[in-house]
């Protein structure tokens, strides 16, 4: 119970930068590399004390310009600043469910797919709801959510939005990892090496080994360095 509720005592810093960013506005702009430039744009992060996996609503794009301010919030599919890549998760859609706003890392794999780390929603997170069941109100809460940090799993984003604005995605398993490691019979091993199929899907055991495969690089950058607590 201590731990739990230590591990829901997540304390918050921030970071920020201004910088000229490359602006897409959908996924289909995106893919055939057209963008618009926007200057002074605040990129700004808010990560925990605990070392996790960076994933939606941690990365906010600010401006002054009103106009563009709303653009970056609700229009912009993704932004790129110096290489790095933040997709907007204001429309992504897993099982009809949504993550909110807010900015995530992505990896952009082979011409026209994007991989990016997320907590769990959907069927996912509302099996962990229920075994944090027993716990009411605002503790109940806490845990639930710091069982989803420490617990992100991928996403890939594959096509553009429907009629509605929705992006569908998809959450990385064994499907996929199959057809990504079907060649490398070392991986693929390694990859089944783990019994459960939940703790399979976990970015935590999938991307060291997209990196060695060289399907992604530096994944690394996904993680916040740990701040060291007082009190805790």
């Amino acid at each position: 119970m201590k731990t739990f509720l230590l591990c829901a005592a997540l304390l918050l810093s921030a970071c920020s930068l201004q910088a000229q960013v490359k602006s897409y506005a959908t996924y289909e702009d995106f893919v055939q590399g057209k963008c618009e430039m926007i200057d002074s744009v605040e990129i700004k992060c808010n990560g925990t004390g605990h070392q996790v996996w960076v994933g939606g609503n941690d990365y906010k794009m600010k401006s002054k310009d009103r106009k563009v301010k709303k653009q970056l919030k609700k229009k912009a599919f993704a932004v790129e600043n110096e290489g790095k890549l933040y997709v907007n998760c204001r429309n992504l859609q897993f099982e009809n469910t949504r993550f909110g706003n807010g900015y995530t890392l992505a990896f952009r794999i082979g011409h026209d797919s994007l991989l990016f780390v997320n907590r769990p929603i959907g069927q996912e997170a509302a099996s962990q709801v229920s075994t944090a069941g027993f716990f009411l109100g605002a503790i109940g809460g806490a845990i639930v959510a710091s069982n989803q940090l420490h617990h992100q799993v991928c996403y890939l984003i594959t096509k553009g939005s429907d009629k509605n604005g929705r992006i569908d995605i998809q959450m990385i398993g064994d499907d996929q990892m199959c057809e990504w490691l079907k060649n490398n019979n070392a991986l693929y091993e390694e990859y089944y090496a783990e019994n459960d199929k939940r703790e399979r899907r976990l970015a935590t055991h999938i991307l060291p080994l997209l990196e060695k495969d060289g399907i992604i690089s530096q994944y690394k950058q996904l993680l916040i360095t740990p701040k060291a607590i007082k009190g805790l």
